[in-house]
């Protein structure tokens, strides 16, 4: 009796004890979930607008084409964040890819921080 007693008394010490930190991953959470979604209608319009252009074809496709790699880089942290908050609502597909391709473009992404740093290809 005294065992049940006792344990029903460390039971509720634990729970308040861990109030705290279950608030603080709740909001965390919370946060989580508002910024992916205000993340993902800012990156489609910026995509959006920079394929216009593109199509209209103003002559800098080299700026533009960093800035689009910008914006797919942070699509996919956004979509990262999606995955790690809603695992159950996206499908996770195995596809093969050109390894080649994939290093063109992030150094393609990075030449200008490279550029700014004074940095040569060896």
């Amino acid at each position: 009796m005294a065992f049940c007693i006792l344990g029903l008394i460390f039971y509720i010490l634990v729970k308040i004890a861990l109030k705290p930190l279950e608030d603080k991953i709740s909001t965390l959470n919370r946060f989580i979930k508002d910024s992916t979604h205000e993340l993902n209608t800012p990156l489609s319009v910026i995509l959006m607008s920079i394929e216009q252009l593109e199509y209209q074809n103003l002559g800098n496709n080299a700026k533009f084409a960093r800035i689009k790699l910008a914006v797919k880089s942070l699509s996919q942290v956004y979509s990262d964040l999606v995955c790690y908050n809603f695992p159950n609502t996206l499908e996770t597909e195995k596809q093969e890819f050109d390894l080649r391709i994939l290093l063109k473009e992030r150094l393609e992404y990075f030449k200008i921080f490279f550029e700014q740093k004074n940095y040569t290809k060896a």
